[in-house]
């Protein structure tokens, strides 16, 4: 009898964190966008998409006005906790490094099945 508890208690905790992790909350969401659009150069114009949230994870695109008022083109951010990374634009190698490593977060948290080692050398 106490095996059967042990076991209905277990899948119920199991299930609980499935449903967690995998719930798309729109307080969370909101609080990333409003992050990210506070990075920007103006804020007001932000524009998201393909925005995407696993756990205390926020990932997608954002496009904005630059300094000239024009829009600078959609490109990907992650949020998680205090950390806001935003994917750089240019061809130079440390803009290139850069979303290498939003690219491999949003990959490695919005998709788990994805192979830790293929993106570790991007995150660190």
């Amino acid at each position: 009898m106490k095996l059967k508890a042990i076991l209905y208690v277990a899948a119920t905790v199991g299930v609980a964190a499935y449903v967690y992790q995998s719930y798309v909350g729109p307080d969370q969401i909101a609080a990333a966008q409003s992050r990210v659009a506070a990075e920007l150069k103006d804020p007001s114009s932000a524009q998201f998409r393909n925005v995407e949230q696993v756990g205390d994870r926020v990932c997608g695109e954002v496009n904005a006005r630059n300094s000239f008022g024009g829009y600078a083109g959609f490109q990907q951010f992650y949020v998680k906790g205090d950390e806001v990374l935003l994917a750089a634009t240019g061809t130079d190698p440390d803009a290139m490094l850069q979303r290498a490593r939003v690219s491999s977060r949003c990959i490695e948290h919005l998709m788990p099945d994805a192979d830790p080692e293929a993106t570790a050398a991007l995150t660190n």
